[in-house]
């Protein structure tokens, strides 16, 4: 049986017919070829970063706008979703994840919220949709799963800045010098962590580090303040 496919190492040509005897496949393996030639065709063009994974959640390929969010294009496909995004998956999270995409109740998918940091980048925050990509109509379980990411690092970070704010403001409204002394605690922080970035004895002192923690600082220094008037 044929089936409409891209043969491999094609990224964005002509659809043809693939047949299975004749690129000397097994079933399950021309299943699985077959369905990643078609999604990823359908996703190339994606303005959403997307991937597509193996049974065991090996990640086999990601569109163009994968890598303008995450980075590293070269470096993700072959590793596993769950080492690639590490700190996002604890023991208990990791089981949870191929719990559900190999559970025909979950609908083989999963839903979750993923976290991306580097040194020198502030961190990648993103929901994550995984589907399962099906053979012929035979077939119960998916051969493989297609991932989209909703990216929603700038919302998260409005957020925090619009707290800090709101903090900033109502201190003022009791009176000036709270109000000052928090925007002060919130630049000498930024500023001394930007000191510490530059130097390679902390690294633990990465760009998100620094990004958060003028305004953690300056919450801190509001809540003392509170404290201290009540």
């Amino acid at each position: 049986m044929a089936v409409v496919g891209m043969r491999d190492g094609d990224e964005g040509g002509i659809l043809e017919e693939i047949d299975p005897e004749e690129q000397g496949h097994s079933n399950q393996d021309f299943w699985t070829q077959a369905c990643v030639s078609l999604a990823r065709r359908s996703l190339q063009h994606s303005c959403t970063p997307a991937i597509l994974l193996d049974r065991t959640l090996k990640i086999l390929w990601t569109n163009p706008a994968f890598p303008a969010s995450f980075g590293g294009r070269d470096t993700v496909e072959g590793q596993h979703l769950s080492l690639y995004f590490l700190e996002s998956f604890d023991e208990q999270a990791r089981n949870t994840l191929y719990r559900s995409v190999n559970s025909a109740e979950a609908g083989y998918c999963w839903y979750g919220r993923l976290e991306k940091r580097t040194q020198d980048q502030l961190s990648v925050i993103a929901n994550l949709v995984i589907l399962p990509l099906f053979g012929d109509e035979g077939q119960t379980e998916p051969v493989a799963f297609q991932g989209i990411f909703s990216d929603i690092s700038a919302e998260y970070r409005q957020m925090l800045k619009t707290t800090y704010l709101s903090l900033l403001e109502a201190a003022r409204l009791k009176d000036n010098d709270t109000g000052n002394h928090i925007e002060r605690v919130n630049r000498y922080s930024r500023s001394l962590a930007e000191a510490l970035l530059a130097d390679s004895e902390y690294p633990e002192v990465n760009a998100e580090f620094v990004e958060n923690i003028g305004f953690l600082a300056a919450m801190n220094a509001g809540t003392e303040a509170a404290t201290l008037t009540v």
